[in-house]
């Protein structure tokens, strides 16, 4: 216990020292960009083992698979003071020195802060790539990753534009709770959030997008040549309010979300991917999963593998647009 205060307060006074980066995202010599998806952290901090826990799978997972971005997609905090436990979870991303995204999840809000007040701390990051929108909580944002010039391949490639991007990635809160037809329902994307979609990527609807967000929509029910793990309904709203489409129609090949804790499956609908992630933290929420993360690898020709990490290794690989 003495030992893991002690790390406590290492990493809140890191926090303290951080101001936020803005580096521009590139692929690698080879090709390649690593993404880092954990989810569903859900800390709680009266079990600092769970915490240990989780950082240190954190910490083995990064070590191994060397990503590029670490993003985080959603309940992240599971008791009260939430505060202090978003300073550890943003002291813990600081410490791999690498860009990272955090985005809300539907419990996120429950432990005494607004998360306008939690997203103070997120911004505080000095690897973080959050920023606020004008109520003062987590934006919706898109990030291009650019062409890195010189590398091995043909002409085109050799040539590349560092200024021209070849992917964008998009990161989303899909809130929390909601009613239909006064009925309890998880929320869905907001008119606002829609349209925002599908202005921004239809811009560059030419070239791939991939979203991360918490809650599933519903299309998620619909996947067909799934692989991975599917041992529970997929808890989506009730309503449909057409994000899928808005991505289907401006260029996006892939969805990652989190949230069903018993699901960690990749799957096909209307030629997009969309993936689960695997959960990644603590026992003290159901989980009947071997805990790890996603690894999603994009590729500067417009493509992507990805996979499920956990302590055995790495498990059902998935190739899109194959």
């Amino acid at each position: 216990m003495k030992k893991f205060v002690i790390v406590i307060f290492a990493l809140l006074t890191l926090i303290e020292a951080c101001a936020p980066s803005a580096d521009k995202l590139t692929f690698r010599s080879d090709g390649t960009f690593r993404i880092l998806q954990f989810t569903d952290l859900h800390l709680q901090l009266q079990h600092p083992d769970q915490i240990a826990d989780v950082f240190d799978r954190m910490d083995s997972l990064v070590k191994w698979e060397d990503p590029d971005l670490i993003t985080i997609t959603g309940d992240l905090v599971y008791s009260t003071p939430a505060d202090t436990l978003i300073r550890l979870i943003v002291g813990k991303l600081d410490s791999f020195a690498r860009p990272w995204v955090i985005v809300y999840g539907n419990h996120d809000h429950e432990h005494g802060f607004t998360l306008a007040q939690l997203a103070q701390f997120i911004v505080q990051g000095q690897h973080t790539l959050n920023t606020l929108d004008p109520t003062g909580t987590l934006a919706d944002f898109e990030i291009p990753i650019y062409k890195t010039p010189g590398r091995a391949g043909g002409d085109e490639e050799r040539h590349a534009r560092p200024d021209r991007a070849s992917f964008y990635l998009f990161f989303l809160d899909s809130h929390a709770y909601s009613t239909y037809n006064d009925s309890f329902s998880y929320a869905w994307f907001e008119p606002e959030q829609v349209e925002w979609v599908r202005t921004t990527a239809g811009a560059h609807a030419e070239i791939p997008s991939i979203a991360f967000f918490h809650i599933p929509f519903p299309e998620y029910a619909e996947v067909t040549n799934y692989v991975g793990e599917w041992t529970e309904p997929v808890c989506c709203p009730k309503f449909n309010s057409g994000m899928f489409n808005a991505m289907k129609e401006t260029g996006f090949i892939a969805t990652f979300c989190g949230h069903d804790h018993d699901n960690s499956y990749a799957g096909i609908y209307d030629n997009v991917l969309l993936a689960y992630g695997r959960y990644s933290g603590s026992n003290g929420e159901y989980n009947h999963l071997p805990k790890g993360a996603r690894l999603i690898t994009l590729r500067s020709s417009g493509s992507l593998e990805t996979c499920i990490l956990d302590s055995s290794g790495a498990h059902n690989l998935v190739a899109f647009p194959e």
